[in-house]
């Protein structure tokens, strides 16, 4: 490939010529299937000179994995190598919301139908390191969809509570209706483990500490509450959705806060083209 060649002689030449090196990657993309032994190579190169660049990591990642599938390697070293280099991207950008997709995508698709502990920590890890990003919506939406399927009621609450403090996208009031939904549907018994509960009965006591015993027994005797253990849940239920719409309205005030700063962020992502003065002022 005599593109190839040529492009790879400039790039050589002038290591920091990044649309030479663009286009050489392009070539490589495009003579994959001929020629897979200059994947690594070239990649890796580039990689070690703009470790930035997370759309790079992202189609190294991609291409591995179709040339390991349509090679004689096996699923899974094909997969465990294709993660390596997940692994080391994730290092290099920590904070790119694109690459946290791509990555949860590949451990969802590598571990299809078996266990769900480590796509839930996929999701778990990404969330936390990224769910504050507006972008992030799709992210916590995969998230949600993995729990709806396959966890119980209290990870489903656990991600509503997580992304009603973390989740900056805009629709947090549709969040907040849909939490509240959830704690139509269950008891608080089921939205939260055991010690956790304990936390949120003692929170309500310290809130509630004129709290009149007599009409609590008032209550009972008519039938509105069955007795002490129902009386504690509601408690329960009734202070996790205070520190809810706390969280709610916490997670507002500071996208407000932020807002018009955020509004003159024109790129989000790593380029090498430096920002404009006005940007770096902002």
């Amino acid at each position: 490939m005599a593109d190839y060649d040529a492009i790879k002689e400039k790039v050589e030449a002038d290591p920091s010529d990044f649309a030479a090196w663009s286009r050489l990657l392009a070539a490589v993309e495009e003579g994959a299937t001929a020629y897979p032994e200059r994947v690594a190579v070239t990649f890796e190169a580039f990689l070690a000179k703009f470790p930035l660049c997370f759309g790079y990591w992202c189609k190294y990642a991609d291409l591995q994995s179709k040339l390991g599938a349509t090679g004689e390697s096996d699923a899974a070293a094909v997969a465990e190598a294709t993660g390596a280099i997940y692994d080391r991207a994730l290092e290099a950008v920590p904070l790119s919301v694109e690459l946290w997709k791509a990555y949860t995508a590949h451990i969802k698709a590598t571990t299809a139908g078996a266990a769900s502990d480590k796509l839930r920590l996929a999701y778990q890890t990404a969330v936390a390191r990224v769910g504050h990003d507006p972008a992030a919506a799709g992210l916590w939406d995969a998230y949600m969809e993995f729990e709806a399927d396959r966890g119980t009621p209290i990870e489903v609450c656990s991600v509503f509570r997580a992304m009603l403090g973390t989740d900056a996208s805009g629709r947090t009031d549709e969040l907040w209706k849909r939490m509240k939904m959830l704690c139509k549907s269950y008891r608080a018994s089921e939205l939260a483990p055991e010690d956790e509960r304990a936390d949120l009965e003692a929170r309500f006591k310290a809130n509630k500490k004129d709290i009149n015993p007599n009409d609590e027994l008032d209550q009972m005797a008519q039938g509105r509450v069955a007795g002490m253990s129902e009386l504690t849940l509601q408690r329960q239920m009734e202070q996790m959705l205070f520190d809810c719409e706390k969280d709610k309205n916490d997670l507002i005030n500071s996208r407000l806060e932020r807002q018009h700063y955020e509004a003159g962020v024109r790129r989000w992502y790593f380029h090498v083209k430096p920002l404009d003065d006005a940007q770096v002022r902002n």
